[in-house]
């Protein structure tokens, strides 16, 4: 009970943990296995791997955060594959992308990469796509709106 009061001052003082600033969780092996596991995903759901330091990644973020405010039925996750630090957060608010967002915890960077995807070999912005109805597949580079649609198996308008 005490280690509690101790916890209810911190938070209220701004002084606890930044574990999760910005809406990032800190990522471990088995949230990364639940994450890539596509029985999990009953709507259409990207999870989207990126890094700070990669602008490729952050104008396809924007971009994919753009889709799913587009049509509700699309999910879009994030993971920071680095270590986690408060900017991720800083960066993901002002994207206006992902509703969960991950990076990198406490585990070997390798074995949280492999446990998202054993093909993946680091190169970015890579993505895993969901339909929702069991089916994956994983890319690496931007992909058009209407290539990830397809991937989606979202409707695509006519314009």
């Amino acid at each position: 009970m005490k280690t509690f009061g101790v916890w209810v001052a911190l938070l209220l003082c701004g002084i606890a943990p930044l574990a999760n600033a910005g809406g990032v969780e800190k990522l471990d092996r088995a949230t990364a296995s639940l994450l890539v596991d596509a029985d999990r995903y009953s709507q259409p759901t990207v999870v989207a791997l990126w890094s700070l330091d990669c602008s490729h990644c952050k104008r396809y973020l924007k971009e994919l955060g753009e889709l799913s405010r587009g049509d509700d039925q699309v999910q879009i996750i994030t993971v920071a594959v680095e270590p986690w630090h408060e900017e991720h957060g800083v960066v993901l608010d002002e994207l206006n992308t992902g509703t969960q967002r991950y990076a990198y915890g406490d585990e070997v960077p390798a074995v949280l990469g492999y446990a998202l995807d054993p093909a993946w070999h680091g190169e970015l912005p890579r993505a895993l796509f969901f339909d929702g109805q069991g089916s994956k597949e994983a890319r690496s580079g931007r992909l058009s709106m209407e290539a990830v649609k397809q991937l989606l198996a979202v409707e695509v308008p006519v314009d």
